[in-house]
């Protein structure tokens, strides 16, 4: 028994579809493997909690951050560090780099930052007294490997100035910021 031309038309048309549905398929798999390879890798998304790095980033706001930047990180780069609470408790933060290995640091009670004997003008920075009794002693010299870190609102950032965080081990910092979105809808 012989197909008619209709038929035969037909089976061919059912054949092309089945084979660009599987084509959009298989592109969407790919993309979506090159995407989690991007993230994975590269690329991470951080969203920024608590009020530490006011006024410059605000609670909700989404960072899109470097992972690449594993060798050397400079003055005034905003960086993801993970970090353990007092009840081990693993934790993202975002803080302010300020110090870098071998870097001579002292931060008076208002906040105010001196780098290697020099006071350092900082824009970003709002000042204010913060009480309390963890603090580290300074002037201290940045280790090898590793650097220190204050928050842009330094009248309550948790930071490198206090005894329990001290400063972040190279392999602690997770990345550095390349993009924020402010999720305006969050109230803030």
């Amino acid at each position: 028994m012989r197909m008619s031309e209709e038929e035969l038309q037909e089976k061919l048309t059912r054949l092309r579809r089945s084979k660009l549905k599987w084509q959009f398929i298989r592109s969407v798999l790919i993309n979506l493997l090159i995407i989690w390879v991007i993230f994975y890798f590269f690329i991470g998304l951080a969203v920024v909690e608590g009020n530490s790095m006011r006024p410059n980033l605000l609670p909700g706001d989404i960072l899109l951050y470097s992972k690449l930047a594993k060798d050397g990180w400079n003055y005034g780069d905003i960086v993801i560090i993970s970090y353990s609470d007092t009840i081990g408790e693993n934790m993202n933060i975002v803080k302010r780099i300020v110090g870098v290995p071998g870097d001579l640091i002292e931060v008076d009670e208002m906040g105010h930052l001196m780098r290697n004997g020099e006071l350092v003008t900082e824009q970003e920075a709002m000042f204010g007294y913060q009480e309390t009794d963890d603090w580290i002693g300074f002037p201290v010299i940045v280790p090898e490997d590793s650097y220190f870190y204050l928050g842009d609102n330094r009248a309550v950032s948790l930071d490198s100035r206090r005894k329990m965080q001290g400063f972040a081990q190279k392999d602690q910092i997770l990345g550095t910021m390349i993009a924020m979105a402010r999720v305006s809808f969050l109230g803030n």
